[in-house]
């Protein structure tokens, strides 16, 4: 860890004296790219930290979020088979309607229209999905140092195949089609393409980009890493993914790609490197100096 983090670390209790917490010297990002995980870090360190700003929630008001989702769950476990395909249903719509809605806010969906207006100033940690010209202008604001984090799932396949059975455009890979391309261009999401520009990120000498895997590693890793330099809260709890928003699971085995022989996988995994700036960069930053060394959990 670099040194200069260390002394920004939470307080500290000895015998004597009680050292309080020092705000860090730069600001901390994460570029939320679709399915790495990003809701389960960013209500991590929402439940645990404060100052943490997400599109995925905010440390706030997150402690009540997380004790309304146990509960929910708690009920929807002693209710019937047909009640529970209806809150099912009701939660996916709710989900729905919330990401439509640019106004919308509700502890786990925060609009960029709402973020905007709440502003970003008190903020030591912020996540966003959003495009990567976002990130070259708060750098530039104060001439702001910032400390860019970016999930990278060490198997760019991987990634693929869970962008096909995304939230909005579940997509069969067709290993068959002689156009890999296009097949990747179906799965791929947009975010992939706006989130993560070479000519925000790279070239920008206010931001530092840093990367970690949040599959091999888990969002638990990620926090406890974070824990190092973010200011714990007064009162935290656990926290609770909402599984009742969880709209489609993956079947590996329906996967052709895992099947499909080892050179093809090689010339898939090549292309997606060659066509796009995210998966070039994580191929560069996985297992380079860049990447974050993650502890092991503590909490």
């Amino acid at each position: 860890i670099d040194p200069k983090l260390l002394i920004t670390a939470p307080q500290v209790q000895n015998d004597n004296e009680v050292q309080g917490w020092i705000r860090p010297d730069r600001i901390f990002g994460f570029v939320n790219m679709a399915e790495t995980a990003g809701e389960e870090i960013n209500g991590e360190l929402a439940s645990h930290f404060e100052r943490v700003c997400g599109n995925k929630g905010y440390s706030h008001d997150y402690y009540q979020h997380n004790d309304h989702i146990k509960q929910e769950q708690e009920q929807f476990a002693i209710t019937t088979q047909q009640q529970q395909q209806q809150q099912l249903e009701e939660s996916k719509n709710s989900v729905v309607k919330g990401l439509l809605n640019k106004f919308h806010h509700h502890h786990k969906i925060t609009s960029k229209e709402i973020m905007n207006e709440i502003g970003i100033e008190d903020c030591d940690y912020i996540a966003r999905g959003i495009d990567s010209s976002y990130w070259a202008h708060l750098s530039s604001h104060n001439n702001q140092k910032l400390e860019l984090h970016v999930p990278c799932v060490r198997d760019p396949l991987e990634h693929l195949m869970a962008q096909c059975y995304a939230f909005f455009k579940p997509k069969t890979f067709d290993c068959n089609d002689r156009h890999v391309a296009r097949q990747i261009e179906e799965c791929v999401n947009d975010g992939v393409k706006n989130r993560f520009r070479n000519k925000d990120l790279k070239s920008n000498p206010n931001i530092d980009l840093k990367c970690f895997d949040p599959v091999n590693s888990s969002p638990a890793r990620y926090r406890d890493y974070m824990g190092t330099v973010l200011q714990r809260k007064r009162v935290e709890n656990d926290y609770f993914y909402n599984t009742l928003a969880t709209v489609l699971q993956r079947n590996k085995e329906d996967e052709c790609i895992w099947s499909a022989g080892e050179e093809y996988q090689t010339k898939t995994r090549m292309m997606m490197v060659e066509k796009y700036e995210y998966y070039h960069f994580c191929n560069e930053c996985i297992g380079s100096e860049n990447e974050l060394p993650l502890l092991g959990n503590s909490f």
